[in-house]
């Protein structure tokens, strides 16, 4: 069994979970998330699937009324404590294709990671 004692203990450092599709990646990063929920800690967990975030916020541009900004996305994860990043290969261009991110992609993957980033200092 797992035990997240380095994530309860306040230790910050990334987890990246690499393998094929159908190995259980996204299975396990929820029931990390969930391990952390059930901790009793004062803590929040968010657990967001890239490729459907990015055509949300694409939605947005045509969509006014919508709150699903880029702007709500990269603030929202901000502000959780706990973030699962899932499928972020199928947009950014995973190892062993030739896909590349477009700079949209890689300015709302940026604008999350470094708020984040800038938040631990």
């Amino acid at each position: 069994m797992l035990t997240f004692h380095f994530y309860k203990n306040d230790q910050v450092f990334n987890l990246i979970l690499q393998g094929n599709q159908g190995a259980g990646k996204s299975h396990l990063a929820c029931a990390a998330l969930r391990e952390l929920n059930e901790s009793g800690l004062a803590i929040s967990c968010l657990f967001v699937n890239v490729e459907s975030m990015m055509r949300v916020i694409k939605d947005s541009f045509s969509n006014k009324e919508s709150r699903y900004t880029e702007n709500c996305f990269v603030e929202l994860m901000s502000k959780a404590d706990y973030l699962a990043l899932d499928d972020i290969g199928v947009e950014t261009g995973a190892i062993g294709t030739d896909k590349i991110a477009t700079d949209f992609v890689q300015r709302v993957l940026y604008a999350i990671t470094t708020t984040r980033q800038d938040d631990q200092l």
